[in-house]
């Protein structure tokens, strides 16, 4: 029942050096939920998988979404959601981020502005970028 969510759940938390207690503070869920869907013994529900996302990174959340598509999902529908190659609203929904609200957007474009102007800053802003993943962007 839910293998492969609860055996990503458990490297999630070794690799970050977690307790099951810093997941479920950092998730907002009560420690004996984490505890149940690390042992298998219930699913993780779509709820309880939206708290987990938010307290990941980026490359984690990935990673347990993937998981919990194979092991709540028929293989065809997963091979559906997961290839969107052929699917006309791939680019769409690639492109797609959600809009900031204040102060993010603020802080967003404060950070912007300085970068531009600022060498020393957009030095250190194509390091961060390149280490987060996105090389190509500073060819």
């Amino acid at each position: 029942m839910h293998n492969l969510s609860a055996k990503v759940l458990c490297a999630i938390l070794d690799s970050r050096s977690w307790t099951q207690a810093e997941l479920a503070d950092k998730a907002g869920l009560p420690a004996s939920v984490v505890s149940w869907h690390l042992s298998r013994q219930r699913p993780i529900r779509d709820d309880h998988l939206i708290a987990y996302l938010s307290a990941l990174q980026r490359r984690e959340r990935q990673e347990l979404l993937a998981a919990w598509l194979r092991d709540s999902l028929t293989g065809d529908i997963v091979a559906d959601v997961l290839n969107l190659r052929d699917d006309r609203v791939r680019e769409g929904v690639q492109n797609w981020t959600p809009p900031l609200e204040d102060p993010h957007g603020a802080m967003l474009n404060w950070w912007a502005h300085h970068i531009a102007r600022d060498q020393d800053l957009r030095d250190i802003f194509v390091g961060i970028t390149r280490k987060a993943g996105y090389p190509k962007l500073w060819a």
